[in-house]
């Protein structure tokens, strides 16, 4: 069964709008590197911190060891 025109003309009004949103997002150079200066010991919570206004984060990494290793140090 064909459709009338209307669904493929919001079909393609959809595709043109999101298509330039998805454009960066597969792109896996960093842009920034964000660092805390809020990291503290074991057990310890520091205070929050966001991403600037209109930006968001795409990925983190944590570095984790048992309590006495050294990482390498």
């Amino acid at each position: 069964m064909a459709l009338s025109p209307h669904p493929w003309v919001a079909l393609v009004a959809l595709v043109a709008l999101v298509a330039p949103l998805a454009r960066g997002w597969d792109s896996s150079a960093p842009t920034a590197t964000l660092s805390v200066e809020n990291g503290g010991h074991w057990g310890q919570w520091g205070d929050p911190e966001f991403c600037p206004g209109r930006s968001f984060a795409r990925g983190f990494q944590l570095k984790v060891g048992t309590p006495g290793d050294t990482w390498g140090h």
